[in-house]
């Protein structure tokens, strides 16, 4: 991510136990992000302190948010999509809100734990998109969902976001295409 005049590279990191799965950040201060020095930031200090993975950043009317898939307590049992807001590429503010919950058919296959994970980011006509992963990333299922809210709209409201009730990209038989899951956009 080029936030602020600078690379970022979010990545999730445990110390070989994953029930201490976090989110971690590389900076680089080129504007070249092959070339120049990254730094290790460190872990990133995201409220509630819990399970993390597939951290990703946005900007909207000024405003920073990062979106990340965890768990809602600190066992493995659902991985639900979280926002929280940020000061800067490096400092989460606030209260991590849920956004979303496997909850579909199409988002509970693989059973345990269920799944939604890798929200990406796009923001056009006045709307913000979080499309994201969802089921099983072992089953021919893995899907991709999608939340959409009002650009205008309060983006910490869980009542601001609208969910398809039906995958957006799913499997396709036909075609030979199965499991086309996790994505993200360049």
């Amino acid at each position: 991510h080029f936030v602020n005049g600078k690379w970022y590279i979010y990545y999730a990191a445990d110390d070989g136990n994953n029930d201490n799965h976090r989110m971690f950040v590389l900076e680089n201060s080129s504007e070249q992000p092959t070339i120049g020095v990254w730094q290790d930031k460190g872990q990133l200090d995201l409220p509630g302190d819990r399970w993390a993975i597939d951290g990703t950043i946005f900007e909207v009317d000024g405003q920073l948010y990062y979106l990340w898939s965890g768990w809602e307590g600190s066992s493995n049992g659902r991985q639900d999509i979280y926002i929280c807001k940020m000061d800067d590429p490096l400092t989460p503010v606030g209260d991590r809100i849920l956004l979303t919950k496997p909850e579909y058919s199409w988002e509970t296959n693989g059973v345990d734990p269920t799944v939604v994970e890798g929200p990406q980011v796009l923001v056009k006509d006045n709307k913000v998109f979080i499309v994201y992963s969802a089921g099983g990333c072992w089953t021919d299922g893995y899907s991709l969902g999608l939340l959409t809210a009002d650009i205008s709209s309060d983006l910490m409201d869980p009542t601001s976001w609208i969910k398809n009730s039906e995958p957006v990209f799913t499997q396709n038989i036909d075609g030979n295409a199965f499991g086309p899951g996790h994505n993200g956009f360049f």
